[in-house]
């Protein structure tokens, strides 16, 4: 019998698959379509929900992907941490660390992605495009 690989999806709107969806408009994900090209029997669960921070990945996504014992564990976070008042990447750092920390304890293979400049997508007045990519900066930074 083959093995089974287990991936679970943690993070924001970029892991659950906004503005990703199909034909019937459900939003699928990256993530999904991936799993598509796996020759092995999968298990698949994507515990991202929008809106999500490192906060909310580390003390309640995390404690469900670890029940799974994922072999494989995408972690996709951080845009809405530099969204809010308050941005602390000491904090987005701590608790990205934490959840990576753990998902090696178990064995999986963690894919990252780092956030890509929004300033260039959407046009904003000059400090605030600043600001914000210098969030997004730090946050890529901290994943790097």
């Amino acid at each position: 019998m083959e093995r089974v690989v287990t991936f679970a999806v943690l993070g924001d709107s970029a892991a659950s698959g906004v503005g990703d969806s199909d034909t019937n408009g459900v939003n699928r994900g990256w993530a999904y379509y991936l799993t598509q090209s796996f020759s092995h029997p999968i298990v698949f669960s994507n515990l991202s929900r929008p809106g999500a921070q490192s906060t909310e990945v580390l003390e309640h996504q995390l404690p469900l992907a670890l029940q799974m014992q994922p072999d494989i564990c995408a972690v996709i976070v951080g845009g809405n941490d530099a969204l809010r008042n308050g941005f602390d990447p000491e904090k987005y750092r701590q608790n990205l660390r934490k959840t990576l920390l753990q998902l090696q304890e178990v064995g999986a293979q963690i894919l990252l992605l780092q956030l890509h400049d929004p300033t260039k997508i959407v046009k904003l007045p000059k400090l605030l495009g600043q600001t914000l990519l210098r969030r997004i900066n730090a946050v890529n930074e901290v994943t790097h």
